[in-house]
């Protein structure tokens, strides 16, 4: 799905021909000679982050639900990185 959305963007950006410069460039800030396009992927790893975050810090429905289906989840911060691997 994110490989289709990011085509959809490139295509819309440039009217369906090829990229004149690299993504990688038209991704960097205006000021640094970029589009400041955005890069999807970079953009859903700091939303999965951002859940990580209301995870730990809120006392919310959905949390208690989460922690019901997955009591594992309440390990992870005393464990770090380190947990992800073991559960593997």
């Amino acid at each position: 799905m994110m490989n289709k959305l990011n085509k959809l963007f490139y295509n819309f950006l440039w009217g369906g021909k090829p990229d004149p410069i690299k993504r990688t460039t038209s991704r960097l800030k205006l000021i640094d000679g970029g589009l400041a396009m955005l890069d999807l992927y970079l953009f859903d790893k700091a939303l999965k982050l951002t859940w990580i975050k209301r995870f730990f810090y809120s006392s919310t429905k959905w949390k208690t639900i989460v922690q019901t289906i997955y009591p594992e989840l309440n390990e992870i911060s005393h464990f770090g990185d380190t947990f992800l691997e073991k559960k593997k």
